[in-house]
C-alpha cells in the first residue's frame, strides 16, 4: 500500500510530532480540513482500543505494540505518523 502523506502528515501535526510543541497532544486545530480531522481522530482512537496490559511490562512497551497494531490496521501511514502516535499515547498513559 500506498504512504497517504496527507493522513499522515495531519497526524504527526496532531500530535505536535512535529516540533510544533514541547509535548506530544492533541492539536485538533492544527489540521483545517475537518474530513482530515476525523480520520485522523479515528485512527488515533484505534491506537486507545485497549488499556495498558501488564504492569510489569511497562507503558512503553504497551505503546510500542500498539503503534504496531496501528501499522498493521492502517498501512498508508509512515513511520513518522506511527511513531507520533506512539509517543501521544505513552505520554498520556504516564
Amino acid at each position: 500500500m500506498m504512504i497517504d502523506f496527507a493522513l499522515s502528515d495531519a497526524v504527526v501535526a496532531y500530535v505536535g510530532f512535529d516540533g510544533e510543541s514541547a509535548v506530544p497532544g492533541r492539536h485538533r486545530d492544527r489540521i483545517a480540513d475537518p474530513v482530515l480531522q476525523e480520520r485522523v481522530a479515528q485512527v488515533v482512537n484505534h491506537a486507545e482500543l485497549r488499556e495498558p496490559g501488564n504492569e510489569a511490562q511497562g507503558v512503553l512497551a504497551w505503546a510500542q505494540q500498539r503503534r504496531d497494531a496501528v501499522g498493521r490496521a492502517h498501512p498508508e501511514l509512515s513511520g513518522r505518523a506511527l511513531d507520533a502516535i506512539c509517543a501521544l499515547i505513552s505520554f498520556e498513559w504516564r
